[in-house]
């Protein structure tokens, strides 16, 4: 009887899934698992439909770009520029821009609930995706489903839900996913058409976010060690040149999109970066690869914004010693499968450590690829006999990690709903980051909260003496508590760090400007035009300065430089109208006035000075009608006009 029931023994299923909608042993298809699976995280994160912005990134994605992304006629463009649309950034995110663009054409501007609901429908989709990924790797699917459900709901993935910028992210996992599968699809039966969608959603992959460009890698990998033996190699050789056809082209748009800036330490300068690109950051960022799997497995107090910590490194370093140890278990499991799993989340993992920089180490949301890799791992190590003769305790224990991942990303994600909740969770996590005190300080300078702000721009400073932004912060701060002298030391400093920033110039020079040091404001103009000869307002705060002097051929040059660099700029066309009425050329000046109030209906002041220029050129009626204007939109020198020109 023993020897019969060896016999009768169900042997370990270690063949991929034939179909790619099978769900069960029969391999027939079954659609609730995949209700299931999407409804999760679309259940979990919907309370993020209520929130908005945090500025961190999504200020300067979105707030500042929203008549770019307003505008259908921009989607070429999207697709040659970098992902802030300013000329600065080494970021080339063309597909998350694009989507950006289809929320704010079906949201409108200032709702961000829809750019939330899409990042929830997004991580629906991958949470299907994944869970099919699991079954092609004959996960039961119980255990698929259950993990793919943990997966969605761990705490260390709640930005990739709850913050709008990590898009790209979405983007990219949901097109790696089917991608993926697509291939495994024609692994097994040849056919064309997955060959196709393998190389269509792999080349959509590059335009989400440069990580794509290692997925080559990874498939190929897993044809070497997936394959088998009666397969035939010309297959991989005809994707091998679809790869490079993907590549070759995606390389030549991107370049003519960011061209040589792309790793370009002026710029990154001017941005307030300070990224190095190459082999040599991969050096500096190993402790991502033990941080990151600490906070996998033990996802404790996770910071929004983390730094490398002691404990995660050594606790890292453990869990790598244990993963040495499992690739030798359940050995009906290949050993070759459990490490492509290994290779799945190193290769995957490499992009983001080619990148260093000084102030953010590494970003949770992009660990949500690599991990799937540690995913499959563990899910291999389980050997499928202890599965099933458990299975009730297995499902019970993942319950329970499921309740309580769901509980704390639940509760962590409301940390997203405004920007001083997300700076104050991150304060809390990772207290001595000096990028999110900084960054909680402009927060109160937004709430006019100036003291505050410059208790947070000073811990930022402490923590890092090097730190310019945080002095030319703190600087304008000073500036609007009026403390003039302490605002032109924190520009001098931040200048002396980051000479090739031209706002600091930009700003000292406004301040050297309202104590009347003329000279010194126009040098630290010219300086800032120098090393951004593209900035309108600069040349229309130097044009400012040149009008008070009486110097009427520059102050007209520099309105007239800035008005062609920003055409739509109302304030410029102010300015210059100002320098024409001193001058007594009205007709110039009532020009400028009115194309300023085409661009400005609201704007006082301007109605205000046509008023001027209308009574110097006699048409008194016309000035008083000006004048009124102004005064019901609250200008006290309109007023002073009414009963000086108009007896009212």
């Amino acid at each position: 009887m023993k020897a019969n029931s060896k016999t009768n023994a169900k042997p370990p299923n270690n063949s991929p899934v034939k179909n790619i909608f099978a769900f069960k042993d029969d391999e027939k298809p079954a659609w609730l698992p995949l209700v299931i699976a999407f409804g999760v995280p679309v259940l979990l994160y919907m309370q993020t439909l209520w929130f908005g912005l945090t500025w961190f990134d999504d200020d300067k994605l979105l707030l500042n770009n929203i008549p770019f992304l307003s505008n259908f006629h921009n989607l070429c463009r999207a697709f040659l520029t970098d992902a802030y649309d300013n000329g600065s950034s080494h970021y080339y995110r063309p597909l998350q821009t694009v989507s950006y663009m289809m929320d704010m054409h079906i949201g409108g501007e200032g709702h961000f609930w829809i750019f939330h609901l899409t990042n929830m429908l997004l991580a629906g989709c991958m949470s299907c995706l994944l869970f099919l990924l699991l079954r092609k790797f004959a996960v039961p699917i119980g255990l698929a489903l259950l993990s793919t459900h943990i997966y969605v709901a761990h705490p260390l993935f709640v930005s990739n839900i709850a913050y709008i910028p990590t898009r790209g992210d979405l983007l990219l996992l949901v097109f790696f996913l089917t991608s993926f599968l697509c291939f495994i699809e024609y692994m097994q039966n040849s056919r064309t058409v997955y060959l196709l969608f393998h190389w269509i959603t792999f080349s959509m992959a590059l335009f989400c976010k440069e990580t794509a460009a290692f997925f080559p890698v990874v498939f190929v990998v897993y044809y070497l060690f997936f394959r088998e033996k009666k397969q035939s190699g010309y297959g991989m050789l005809l994707v091998g040149v679809m790869y490079i056809v993907s590549l070759v082209a995606w390389y030549c748009i991107r370049l003519i999109a960011i061209g040589g800036r792309a790793h370009s330490t002026e710029m990154a300068g001017v941005m307030g970066q300070s990224d190095h690109f190459g082999l040599l950051p991969v050096l500096s960022n190993w402790r991502t690869i033990p941080d990151s799997l600490s906070v996998f497995f033990v996802p404790w107090n996770i910071a929004p914004i983390p730094s490398f910590t002691l404990f995660n490194t050594i606790l890292g370093m453990m869990i790598i010693v244990v993963i040495g140890l499992l690739l030798f278990k359940n050995k009906a499991r290949p050993l070759k499968h459990k490490l492509f799993c290994l290779f799945c989340f190193l290769v995957t993992l490499l992009p983001t450590m080619l990148y260093h920089n000084e102030l953010i180490v590494y970003l949770n949301h992009r660990l949500f690829l690599p991990m799937i890799g540690i995913l499959l791992f563990l899910l291999l190590c389980i050997p499928e006999n202890r599965f099933s003769k458990n299975k009730k305790h297995f499902n019970l224990m993942a319950a329970i990690i499921f309740i309580v991942f769901a509980t704390v990303s639940f509760i962590n994600s409301r940390s997203y709903s405004d920007p001083l909740a997300f700076y104050d969770a991150a304060i809390c996590a990772n207290p001595r980051s000096a990028i999110v005190c900084n960054n909680r300080g402009v927060v109160y300078r937004s709430k006019k909260r100036y003291t505050d702000a410059i208790a947070d721009y000073s811990k930022a400073i402490a923590l890092k003496p090097e730190f310019s932004d945080a002095y030319y912060n703190r600087g304008i701060a000073w500036d609007h508590e009026q403390d003039f002298d302490k605002a032109i030391a924190d520009y001098t400093q931040a200048i002396k760090l980051a000479p090739w920033n031209p706002e600091p110039y930009n700003n000292r020079g406004i301040v050297y400007g309202k104590l009347g040091r003329i000279d010194e404001a126009i040098a630290d103009f010219t300086k800032a035009i120098g090393l951004v000869p593209s900035n309108a307002e600069i040349y229309n705060n130097r044009g400012a300065l040149y009008g008070k002097t009486g110097s009427f051929a520059n102050a007209v040059n520099d309105f007239t430089t800035a008005i062609k660099l920003k055409p739509d700029d109302a304030e410029a066309y102010n300015n210059r109208g100002i320098t024409y009425e001193r001058n007594a050329l009205y007709a110039e000046a009532i020009a400028d006035f009115a194309k300023a109030l085409a661009l400005k209906g609201d704007y006082a002041e301007a109605y205000n000075n046509r008023g001027v220029a209308y009574y110097h050129q006699g048409f008194s009626d016309n000035a008083c009608m000006d004048f009124e204007q102004a005064e019901r939109l609250g200008s006290e020198a309109a007023k002073g006009n009414l009963e000086k020109f108009c007896n009212k």
